[in-house]
């Protein structure tokens, strides 16, 4: 079976190869846009990555973006979360403006690295552990807020215990907080990334979400989870291969193909009725891999 690439028409490749995207996305609400994308592309040694993205992500939303494995979605997102540091090897045009900065041109006058760090937090699909206990993976996150001791009970542990409850870790390791948190499974090691990065309370998250997690109970958790964070006016964008979960929490779907964002719009209609055809191949693809 040809790949997806192969399938795309060449009068819609550009130069490098990709699919040139212009996709504006017209937000319903009082939300606007705290990400607006111009003409974005990224390569490595020379390697095309991401190519000429254009969107805006909106405010108080949830926003995926799906796509095959290397299709560019979470080096898009590690762009948006700057992890991605222009360098010699990673050539980067266009700009990323969150709330009107570049955050491509650090530094700058009105925004640091250090301040774009606190608004917001990204838990990527391979667990970035602190080689301590599970309860310090936590505790430390705590602690450089300027977090101290009061009382019987600490506000750092407080929030510790928290947030593994909104993960819904809490009745399943509360016993075995002093014990390393590499002996976790997979599962359990990317939620607490994810509540390590929550006890911060961030405006922003950016989650690169495992494929993996398709069973109903971790995807209702992660759901409701999700929800409350938007309705507190938190921004959310994810990076994905689990359709059940992209659809239950998401507003908005993007979806990289090589590099190229070549749909971008509402859930529903990107789930009901994609205007680019490559999109339906995928959704069909995935549909059949859970029968």
């Amino acid at each position: 079976m040809p790949s997806l690439r192969s399938l795309i028409p060449i009068r819609q490749r550009n130069s490098a190869g990709f699919a040139a995207t212009t996709t504006h996305l017209a937000h319903t609400g009082e939300q606007g846009p705290v990400f607006r994308i111009e003409d974005v592309s990224a390569s490595h040694n020379g390697v095309p990555i991401v190519a000429h993205v254009n969107a805006t992500i909106a405010s108080g939303h949830v926003t995926t973006f799906i796509g095959p494995s290397g299709g560019g979605k979470t080096t898009f997102l590690r762009l948006l979360c700057r992890m991605e540091d222009p360098s010699f090897a990673l050539h980067t045009t266009g700009r990323i403006l969150l709330n009107g900065e570049n955050i491509l041109t650090f530094p700058s006058r009105s925004l640091s690295m250090t301040s774009l760090r606190q608004q917001m937090k990204c838990v990527y699909q391979t667990p970035q552990l602190f080689p301590s206990s599970i309860f310090e993976n936590i505790a430390y996150s705590v602690r450089m807020q300027g977090h101290q001791s009061h009382g019987h009970k600490t506000e750092i542990e407080k929030r510790v215990i928290q947030s593994l409850r909104d993960v819904g870790l809490w009745n399943d390791i509360k016993d075995c907080l002093q014990q390393s948190a590499s002996v976790l499974p997979y599962t359990q090691q990317w939620r607490l990334c994810l509540a390590r990065a929550l006890v911060l309370e961030p405006e922003i998250l950016l989650l690169d979400v495992p494929g993996s997690f398709q069973d109903q109970e971790t995807v209702e958790l992660l759901a409701t989870l999700l929800d409350g964070l938007r309705n507190q006016g938190r921004t959310i964008i994810l990076a994905t291969s689990a359709m059940d979960f992209a659809s239950r929490v998401s507003q908005t779907i993007g979806f990289f193909l090589d590099g190229a964002l070549i749909e971008y719009a509402p859930v529903h209609q990107v789930l009901t009725d994609p205007s680019n055809w490559h999109t339906r191949l995928f959704l069909r693809d995935r549909a059949l891999r859970r029968l």
